[in-house]
């Protein structure tokens, strides 16, 4: 664990406050993905993401504000370059698209995506550990401590329930393991908002998280195609709101 010197100009309360709301949404966005929300787990994961990197700039003594712009992680690679080298940029760049599901009827035709629950809750794990203990950070010499601490030393089923990371399970074998929640929504230009919930067969990821969902069967709007090979459907696609 690499010890984190704060900026001469840096205010601790900020990083502090920042450091214990990243791990809190973080936890958060768990316990939701676990009790098959996917859409409300992913944007809870996105602010807790979001919250790590305002608590490197916070460290840096330096702010930005907006949600998870390309300047906050921008600050990981400049601050913290070993971090980023295990960051997927296109995980990122997910992040910020199911941030805007937080107000489906803002969403313009065209809008897409596809939330496949254990991969997303895999790539969560790895990315928001790694951010949440290689920071580092102490004050007055002491570690900072957060709920993560004590959750895992109290074994709590909301930090290590289906945690690739605290069991150390590689991430592949883990997302293959069993079928997974998937959730696809695209905004038609013909049909409007459409989504589906399905359970997917287990498959290998190819980590590239800003895959195409939904994708138009026919002219006509009446007729799509998923991202993965369907195991039971939830909810039968398409549902036209």
């Amino acid at each position: 664990m690499t010890h984190r010197k704060a900026a001469a100009s840096s205010n601790p309360s900020a990083i502090l406050s920042f450091f214990g709301a990243a791990a809190k949404d973080y936890i958060g966005a768990r316990v939701l993905l676990n009790a098959q929300l996917p859409v409300q787990g992913s944007i809870l994961a996105s602010t807790a993401i979001e919250k790590y990197f305002k608590t490197i700039m916070a460290l840096r003594g330096n702010s930005s504000n907006g949600h998870l712009r390309k300047a906050h992680w921008n600050s990981v690679k400049n601050y913290a370059p070993e971090l980023f080298v295990d960051i997927s940029p296109s995980f990122l760049l997910f992040l910020q698209c199911c941030y805007k599901m937080r107000y489906p009827d803002t969403l313009g035709p065209g809008f897409n995506l596809v939330i496949a629950s254990r991969e997303f809750l895999a790539e969560l794990d790895q990315t928001a550990m790694l951010l949440h203990y290689g920071l580092g950070l102490r004050n007055r010499g002491e570690f900072v401590g957060t709920d993560i601490e004590t959750y895992r030393k109290n074994r709590d089923e909301r930090l290590v329930l289906n945690n690739h990371v605290i069991a150390g399970q590689v991430k592949q074998s883990f997302i293959e393991a069993s079928p997974q929640l998937v959730y696809e929504v695209r905004v038609d230009a013909k049909r409007g908002f459409v989504e589906a919930y399905y359970t997917a067969i287990p498959c290998q990821s190819d980590g590239l998280f800003l895959r195409e969902g939904l994708r138009p069967g026919d002219n006509e709007g009446m007729s799509f195609d998923l991202a993965f090979k369907v195991l039971q459907h939830i909810i039968t696609p398409p549902r036209i709101l």
